[in-house]
């Protein structure tokens, strides 16, 4: 049974680290396993998606490592946002 829950941890976090983001949360959807969703919220901080590694983090109890990704989705999207021309 350990195994397999290997294999499966394994699968989805190269899912998403391949960048199918979607699929691989879909996978994570039934999980508790709060290692696998702090290696994923992981991942998923090295690519900038970080209100979904903020809330895989909480899912994980991680709370530092989920407030520091809300307060950095925040800073980039003002920074995007101020970026947009104005018409």
């Amino acid at each position: 049974m350990k195994l397999n829950h290997m294999v499966e941890g394994g699968i989805i976090r190269n899912t998403i680290q391949m960048g199918e983001v979607n699929k691989g949360l879909k996978q994570l959807i039934q999980s508790d396993d709060k290692e696998l969703l702090k290696q994923c919220g992981s991942i998923l901080r090295t690519k900038k998606i970080y209100r979904e590694a903020a809330n895989l983090y909480e899912r994980a109890s991680a709370y530092n490592e989920a407030a520091e990704m809300f307060i950095e989705g925040r800073i980039a999207y003002r920074v995007n946002d101020s970026n947009i021309k104005r018409k």
